[in-house]
């Protein structure tokens, strides 16, 4: 009934379906298959190597970090190698000891950076719209989706 190499861009739901009336529980058994799939190569693929990813960058920080710590302790500032040759470097980066706090940002106002932000509390706000109140702010917005549910 349904590819699924199709891309999505590619896929067309009204020319695979047909006729939706006799195809409800072709589309719901497609429906819970794909979203199987895509949950069983999220667990069996994805996630282990996502896993493996990580690893392998953290192999590879502290190698970096044994060189520098080798260099560092012999006071060596350059290895030859045959392809390559290794520098040790200097970077300088500032490790703040404690968050500013609201005097601290006015007492340094050149050193602290002050950002605000706001966001409309959804939940709350809610309540006030199916009243009427707060339209100018925001709208109730509804959206749309299929609940297949077991005929009893």
């Amino acid at each position: 009934m349904l590819d699924d190499d199709l891309a999505p861009e590619d896929f067309d739901p009204a020319e695979a379906v047909g006729e939706l009336k006799d195809k409800i529980d072709s589309i719901k058994w497609r429906l819970d298959s794909w979203e199987a799939h895509a949950q069983a190569l999220d667990e069996n693929w994805l996630k282990p190597l996502a896993a493996r990813r990580k690893s392998i960058l953290g192999k590879a920080e502290k190698l970096r970090e044994y060189v520098a710590f080798v260099m560092r302790r012999d006071s060596i500032q350059t290895l030859p190698g045959h392809a390559f040759r290794v520098d040790l470097r200097a970077y300088e980066s500032i490790e703040a000891l404690s968050a500013p706090t609201a005097n601290e940002a006015l007492a340094y106002r050149p050193y602290v950076k002050t950002t605000i932000s706001y966001a409309w509390d959804k939940k709350a706000l809610k309540p006030a719209l199916k009243s009427g109140e707060m339209a100018e702010f925001a709208k109730i917005q509804t959206s749309y989706s299929p609940k297949f549910e077991v005929k009893k």
